[in-house]
């Protein structure tokens, strides 16, 4: 099955640099699934603080998970990728 994704851009003034902006519609419409009430530029606006808030909650909690701290040695590290081995 293939997804046709609208990639239509839809411009709006990003409320966190007062530029104009681009965004794709299929982007506003996945972050504003109900908001046909609202104008596309409107949409955009709050789909960007919506995408926004979503990146900051997941820097969050990486940063509450404490990746930072190293791993004690002899323990099993989940985060690593093992280089694959040449045969």
């Amino acid at each position: 099955m293939n997804m046709v994704l609208d990639a239509t851009p839809v411009p709006f003034v990003n409320p966190f640099t007062q530029a104009v902006d681009m965004m794709p519609l299929d982007m506003v419409n996945a972050y504003m699934p109900y908001a046909s009430h609202l104008r596309l530029e409107e949409a955009a606006k709050v789909a960007a603080i919506l995408d926004n808030e979503a990146a900051n909650n997941l820097l969050l909690s990486i940063t509450q998970v404490d990746l930072f701290v190293p791993i004690p040695e002899g323990a099993r590290d989940e985060l690593s990728v093992e280089p694959m081995a040449l045969r």
